[in-house]
């Protein structure tokens, strides 16, 4: 059984990132010829199957260990300092990307600084993160694990590392509508649907955002908003 979860899960999010990339593509209309910056990039694998470039994609982490991969793999990079602001001048990037990160970042001041530096550095930006209030917390991937108390999440996680295969740290506060439409106020808000339920936010925001709203050959999947 748990295998066959696994097995599920990973194609319903192959399918979503797959999905997300094609959105990204399609609303900020990347090329070669412009800096992208990938926030909370990791390795830059995930950026790799969004932008078939490398050339001026930077990834920004935290990590100097997690960097040096990174550039292994081609990508310039960027150290995070421990004040959380993104080392470069205003409107530095012509798109920064920011994929499943800003749940992490746990303290209210530390998450808008996050956001502000996002806007502040990029003339466009594509943000995403998990909904609160779908089904399933994606970290642990519980049912309605999110408004679980986290002394009861401590406790279920080794049971849930027996399913699953991992441990996941309660490293994470997911977001809503609201809070992520705060956060970006000049932004249009971009629904990720699963059976007919949002499964993910995504923020787009900049000159290249057409004022009309977003469609997508699956409307069932993505579906847009304009931002409140």
């Amino acid at each position: 059984m748990g295998r066959l979860l696994q097995y599920l899960h990973s194609k319903v999010g192959t399918r979503c990132r797959e999905e997300r990339a094609e959105l990204f593509r399609r609303s900020l209309r990347p090329s070669p010829q412009d800096r992208i910056l990938d926030v909370g990039g990791g390795y830059g694998d995930y950026i790799a199957t969004v932008v078939p470039f490398r050339e001026n994609v930077w990834v920004a982490e935290i990590s100097e260990e997690v960097l040096q991969r990174a550039r292994q793999h081609g990508f310039q990079t960027a150290l995070i300092p421990t004040d959380g602001t993104l080392p470069f001048p205003d409107g530095y990037f012509d798109i920064v990307h920011c994929n499943s990160v800003i749940e992490h970042v746990l303290v209210p001041e530390d998450r808008a600084r996050l956001a502000s530096e996002i806007q502040r550095i990029g003339k466009n930006w594509f943000v995403q993160t998990p909904n609160k209030y779908f089904v399933i917390e994606p970290h642990t991937r519980m049912p309605f694990g999110q408004f679980l108390p986290r002394p009861l999440m401590r406790l279920l996680l080794p049971c849930l590392r027996r399913i699953w295969g991992h441990y996941d740290r309660l490293w994470w506060r997911l977001l809503d509508a609201r809070e992520l439409r705060a956060l970006f106020p000049q932004s249009r808000l971009i629904r990720e649907r699963l059976l007919g339920l949002t499964k993910s936010l995504v923020i787009v925001g900049g000159p290249r955002i057409s004022p009309e709203p977003q469609t997508h050959p699956e409307p069932a999947t993505l579906s847009a908003s304009p931002a409140a």
